[in-house]
């Protein structure tokens, strides 16, 4: 059960990813920087729905593509020279800023923030709840099964 859904969360991933594609090239006239971003956008996209169906068919490569994707929004941060944020298709950071204290991020929308400075007065780096949960489930999913062609059960 974990297995299928989780395949339901790369798809949902996958269809964010998509939105956010759109949404860039609605946004204004596209530049090649754009049409860049958005190629690699829909790249990631297409990388998501293979995780989900290789998932959702217990395939060693759908949990390979789930860590590899899920993994690439684990952590979370915000410093002054960079901020790295997401929430694809949804967040639950927990972070620990420089100061001890810390730091929770709920978003409910998808959104990609890669900026090279923040507004925040507070350097926190974090985890990202819901990606951690789905790299353990890839993770278990990798570990059942050595022949990359045959379903996990």
């Amino acid at each position: 059960m974990p297995r299928r859904l989780l395949a339901v969360w790369n798809a949902l991933t996958a269809a964010a990813l998509l939105f956010l594609a759109a949404k860039l090239l609605r946004a204004g006239e596209p530049s090649p920087v754009i049409l860049a971003l958005v190629g690699a956008l829909g790249m990631v996209s297409a990388l998501g729905t293979a995780a989900s169906l290789g998932m959702w068919r217990g395939t060693r490569w759908g949990a390979i593509l789930t860590l590899i994707l899920q993994g690439s929004h684990l952590l979370q941060m915000e410093t002054s020279p960079l901020t790295y944020l997401t929430s694809l298709p949804v967040a639950l950071v927990l972070g620990l800023g420089v100061d001890g204290h810390l730091h929770g991020v709920a978003d409910w929308r998808p959104a990609l923030e890669v900026t090279p400075d923040s507004d925040r007065p507070e350097p926190w780096i974090g985890i990202d709840l819901l990606a951690m949960a789905a790299l353990v489930v890839a993770a278990r999913a990798l570990r059942s099964r050595r022949d990359p062609g045959r379903p996990i059960p």
